[in-house]
């Protein structure tokens, strides 16, 4: 969605490049060789033009720097920030104040990340930079991740939960989640979809958002456009849809007693929708305003900024707009049919139902209102088996500097890396230690140095994108005047 310009640059003797995005609001330097000698230090090499971070920008500039060596599991998260920093100490005493910026391919740095992570005394950091084996990393609470993984339809429920449920399979394959809360004045479902942005096709982009909306305009047996939530308003309800990188979901609640009928229209989201090209080009634009609102958000921005600096699945436009959309042609409306065909299938899909009745009437009300709920299989996606992001995404060397729309200051540093989605991942707690370390509010965390330097005001760290084969993680530290000024200082006590 943005035009692009390009002018030279230099960076150490090579030819870079500096394209300007939008009206110049973001500026990316793409260096083609970074210097890095790991044994003897880093060679650094200064910036051939105006610093900079001398300039005082119009507004406060949010700052993200990218780095893509390749991580090696948990072992590497911090050694491998070192592939891009800021070196502000030797760039200022040798180059009189101005930048530079160092990257290079390591080896296992496995040994530097021990050392810098056991500086917190931790035993969960000592296992996890060890290995990756996640089963070997101590729980929480000691001992070792020694329960199984729940059976199929097994419901693991919490001794203080007094309602009931239960877990089925549809005759088409469907699984559904069932709750009975006799209590509850109101009734609800959902239904997730594992696809989503990061899977439209790429002369579409933005289709899996534009299918979600499509969705409640009509089905074959409900073809009135609005009937869905006139239905609900009517009884008390409400609903609403979102899409995300790879899941797409949809919600509704009712009055208790409404459950049956919403639960029937619902239903036939998933089984015979209208899709049709009368609704299209009308929704298409409702797509393109949702769009220009999200120009004004610096988060926005700022995600899609890092999604179109990565490679692969990471690089897409998920919104889409009535240029990805074709003012929902004829071509868009067949690529959308074609779209729900092989990603909104059973087995692709989860339900969850609360209700008032019972488990059984609950089971008898699903297994009626998604009987037509049958498509055939589709493959499920390879999560990645290696400990390491795919080689080349998000691949590192960039700097970016943004413009923002609101008052922001804002460090953001981002590691591409290994999936965090499966499930012996998400058994670990090894992001949570590293948060600890960086974010935590004790005296020696990264946090309470900068804030002691006046230099910040908070520090974050987590997953910014996440998919099913690499997640890319951020480390955000909001700046005071003094922080941005001193912008290399930060960044080097960030990595120290």
């Amino acid at each position: 969605p943005f035009q692009s310009r390009t002018r030279p640059a230099r960076w150490g003797g090579q030819q870079g490049r500096m394209a300007g995005l939008g009206t110049d609001s973001v500026g990316m330097l793409d260096f083609e060789q970074g210097m890095l000698d790991f044994e003897q230090g880093p060679v650094l090499t200064p910036l051939e033009q105006e610093p900079l971070f001398r300039r005082r920008p119009r507004r406060r500039p949010l700052l993200a720097v990218r780095w893509g060596t390749r991580l090696f599991g948990a072992t590497a998260l911090v050694g491998s920030a070192l592939g891009v920093a800021f070196w502000s100490q030797q760039y200022q005493q040798g180059h009189g104040g101005s930048p530079a910026v160092v990257s290079g391919e390591f080896a296992d740095l496995s040994a530097l990340s021990r050392e810098v992570l056991l500086s917190n005394g931790s035993h969960v950091a000592e296992a996890a930079v060890s290995s990756w084996d996640l089963a070997s990393v101590p729980r929480r609470c000691g001992g070792s991740w020694s329960r199984e993984l729940p059976a199929e339809n097994e419901v693991l429920q919490s001794a203080i939960d007094a309602r009931q449920h239960r877990m089925v399979t549809l005759a088409g394959g469907l699984q559904a989640l069932l709750t009975f809360d006799p209590s509850s004045k109101y009734a609800a479902a959902a239904v997730d979809v594992g696809a989503g942005s990061a899977d439209d096709p790429r002369e579409f982009q933005g289709l899996a958002h534009f299918l979600e909306h499509m969705l409640f305009l009509g089905s074959e047996k409900y073809p009135d456009e609005d009937g869905y939530n006139k239905f609900l308003a009517e009884h008390g309800g409400s609903s609403n849809a979102y899409t995300a990188d790879e899941h797409t979901n949809f919600f509704f609640k009712v009055g208790a007693a409404g459950l049956p009928e919403a639960l029937d229209r619902f239903a036939q989201f998933f089984s015979a929708p209208l899709l049709s090209q009368g609704s299209a080009s009308r929704e298409a634009r409702a797509v393109d305003s949702e769009y220009r609102k999200n120009l004004n958000s610096d988060g926005w921005r700022f995600q899609q900024l890092l999604q179109s600096s990565c490679s692969g699945r990471a690089d897409h436009f998920g919104v889409g707009s009535i240029e990805t959309l074709r003012n929902g042609s004829a071509e868009t409306v067949a690529a959308l049919r074609e779209f729900y065909a092989m990603h909104y299938v059973p087995e692709n899909m989860r339900l969850s139902v609360l209700g008032a009745q019972p488990l059984d009437q609950l089971e008898a009300l699903v297994r009626q209102a998604f009987e037509n709920v049958t498509h055939d299989a589709m493959q499920p996606r390879p999560v990645a088996p290696d400990p390491a992001a795919p080689p080349g995404s998000c691949a590192g060397g960039h700097v970016y500097i943004v413009d923002p729309v609101g008052d922001l200051q804002t460090l953001s540093l981002a590691w591409p890396t290994r999936e965090l989605r499966s499930a012996a991942a998400q058994q670990s707690r090894i992001l949570r230690v590293f948060s600890f370390a960086l974010s935590g509010y004790y005296e020696g965390s990264l946090y309470s140095e900068l804030k002691r330097r006046g230099w910040a005001t908070g520090v974050d760290f987590g997953p910014q994108l996440s998919f099913v084969d690499m997640t890319l993680l951020t480390l955000e530290v909001s700046l005071t005047d003094e922080g941005l000024d001193a912008i290399g200082d930060v960044v080097d006590v960030a990595l120290r």
